[in-house]
């Protein structure tokens, strides 16, 4: 059943060897429309944050939030026509959105946590 699956789903980063947790970046001194980007390319926070580009970590995975909220109604609608019982865990489905597109899969999917791991082959390739 999907109960308050907004609150559930968090969106990783799969180009790495490791997926790497994605985060909201927004309201900054450079940046003014907020998107999802690849956490290791992040340092300081708030109106401070910015790309680190000394790190040698940069990793331009990223995607704007109508991406996002398109993609998770894609995958709601996918589950909600799958039984209760199915295991969706490396389930995966592409994303084609108005200006990326965007390859998804499934992490983690239990009652209480989603994770979805996502690559953006617009910008990253295969």
């Amino acid at each position: 059943m999907l109960i308050n699956i907004w609150n559930k789903i968090t969106v990783y980063c799969l180009n790495h060897e490791e997926p790497v947790p994605m985060v909201i970046m927004s309201n900054t001194k450079l940046i003014k429309t907020p998107f999802y980007t690849c956490s290791t390319t992040i340092e300081g926070e708030g109106v401070d944050a910015k790309f680190d580009g000394n790190a040698g970590l940069n990793c331009a995975n990223r995607m704007n939030l109508d991406d996002y909220q398109n993609m998770i109604l894609k995958f709601i609608n996918m589950i909600e026509k799958e039984p209760p019982t199915t295991n969706f865990e490396n389930f995966s489905f592409y994303y084609k959105g108005a200006r990326q597109k965007l390859y998804v899969q499934v992490l983690k999917f239990n009652d209480k946590e989603i994770r979805l791991g996502v690559k953006n082959i617009t910008i990253l390739g295969k």
